[in-house]
């Protein structure tokens, strides 16, 4: 009888054990497999490209690597309020600096500028989701869930630095905004 007893206790903790690891994937921490820590690093490793341009203050966790996620979220977050923030490179700087936007708005590449809002407006609310996150679990999730779009980001609207001939080079500059150039 003590065996059958012990036996089920067993049966049972195997079985909420497996039902937990459905339920949320690698665990409550989200760490059981490794993965996502990875999804961590890789983030950071593909931040460090631009550390010095628009992440001088994240130097030392972008050469560490932790597998914090909110710590991985909130830089990628910072880059991405410098690069498609409101004030950022693509709403403030390119279209004031280079071609003076805030003075002449009849300017072929302003426009240009005016319909690309709503995509830069896209990553507004992915940065507010991102802020919406209250715990580790849930950072897991998301950097998980979002990694393939964070890279893409950084490929498509992060120059390498902030020169014109950079912000030339973007995917974001070529398919949106090179063809209302002057030839």
């Amino acid at each position: 009888m003590r065996k059958m007893i012990i036996s089920s206790a067993i049966v049972v903790a195997l079985a909420a054990g497996a039902w937990a690891v459905v339920k949320w994937g690698t665990g409550p921490t989200g760490q059981a497999s490794g993965a996502a820590p990875a999804v961590a690093k890789a983030l950071w490793s593909t931040l460090e490209q631009h550390q010095g341009n628009y992440l001088p203050a994240w130097s030392d966790q972008i050469q560490e690597k932790p597998a914090d996620p909110m710590e991985a979220l909130t830089a990628f977050n910072e880059l991405a309020y410098s690069v498609t923030g409101p004030g950022g490179l693509w709403r403030k700087t390119v279209p004031d600096k280079y071609f003076g936007c805030g003075e002449n708005e009849d300017l072929p590449i302003c426009a240009g500028f005016r319909k690309v809002q709503p995509e830069l407006a896209k990553w507004d609310k992915f940065q507010d989701a991102i802020n919406d996150i209250g715990d580790d679990r849930a950072a897991w999730a998301f950097l998980k869930k979002h990694s393939t779009e964070i890279d893409e980001y950084v490929r498509t609207f992060v120059p390498a630095d902030e020169s014109f001939t950079a912000v030339q080079a973007t995917p974001f500059f070529e398919k949106h905004l090179a063809a209302a150039l002057p030839k």
